[in-house]
């Protein structure tokens, strides 16, 4: 299994997003960028405890892309008017635009401000030189004292 990790320090992690695209792709034009289905299981660990609790498998398949499809649309419509769709149908979800969503917003507080380690495991369907990538979303804190009329600013 091909492991992608990504070390944060003092971060709020609250979601992550991965997804195959072709090596030696150059966005040129206008033209929407492919998400390959090309994963067999998909699964993050968040200071060891895995998100989702039951992995993502069988991926290659109809049930297993259903799963995540599901989990895609609960993420965008989190804080939507449900009245206007999100915009991506299945049919466009399963042929170019394959994201894998992780949600980790029910994790336990980190009263410690300890750094966070996020782990992403990914299985590919094929060894076509792929690349996974994972964008991760993160709540930072900032901070704005005054003195006087000094403004200090610090961002955690």
């Amino acid at each position: 299994m091909n492991t992608y990790r990504v070390l944060t320090t003092s971060e709020n992690i609250l979601y992550a997003f991965a997804f195959v695209r072709p090596a030696g792709f150059a966005q040129v034009n206008e033209n929407i960028q492919n998400y390959k289905p090309n994963l067999l299981t998909c699964e993050a660990r968040l200071n060891g405890r895995v998100y989702p609790s039951r992995r993502y498998d069988t991926l290659s398949t109809d049930e297993g892309q259903t799963r995540v499809y599901q989990d895609l649309v609960n993420y965008m419509n989190r804080s939507s008017d449900l009245s206007s769709g999100i915009q991506l149908s299945y049919d466009e979800f399963k042929r170019n635009q394959f994201i894998v969503p992780f949600d980790f917003t029910s994790k336990p507080d980190n009263w410690a401000k300890s750094p966070l380690t996020l782990e992403v495991l990914a299985e590919p369907n094929s060894n076509d030189g792929d690349l996974l990538t994972v964008v991760v979303v993160s709540q930072k804190n900032v901070q704005i004292a005054y003195a006087g009329s000094q403004a200090t600013i610090t961002v955690q």
